[in-house]
């Protein structure tokens, strides 16, 4: 039971981390440092949503554990559709300079979203994830899913 927990506050701790690399690469002023920089960061950001995901699908594979299927299946469709907006932001970024305005404009609008998606995430979907933990039996494998998917893309890097 305390593993759904222990797994939101994973998720937290790594929405925290995810939101602390975009400054990071504001901080270099070199085109190739903040070029590493910003690869390292889009890794992290795909590692994460891969490792989520891995999550919520458990979730919605899982019904003894009374989490509401719908929302599960709503927040995956929405991650879809941000990915793909993600993935035009990128596709633009790409064409530019990482030192550029430009550049810049779009890291911003980049981390903006991703703020708003954390923020969405632990308001809409965090709470009813906690409520599940009160009586999850299953919740142990959820945490190791979300670990070892996570750990792997980490090692496959």
């Amino acid at each position: 039971m305390e593993h759904l927990n222990e797994f939101l506050d994973e998720v937290h701790r790594d929405h925290g981390d995810i939101l602390e690399r975009f400054m990071l690469v504001m901080g270099f002023t070199d085109e190739n440092d903040r070029e590493i920089v910003f690869r390292i960061l889009l890794k992290n950001l795909v590692n994460h949503q891969e490792a989520e995901r891995e999550v919520f699908d458990a979730l919605r594979r899982y019904p003894d554990l009374g989490v509401d299927r719908h929302l599960v299946t709503e927040v995956l469709d929405n991650a879809d559709r941000e990915e793909a907006h993600f993935e035009s932001v990128l596709e633009r970024m790409d064409q530019l300079s990482v030192t550029g305005d430009t550049w810049i404009e779009q890291l911003l609008l980049l981390q903006k979203d991703v703020k708003a998606h954390f923020e969405q995430e632990e308001r809409e979907i965090f709470p009813e994830i906690r409520e599940i933990a009160r009586v999850a039996r299953k919740s142990d494998e959820v945490l190791k899913r979300y670990r070892l998917t996570r750990d792997v893309l980490e090692t496959a890097a």
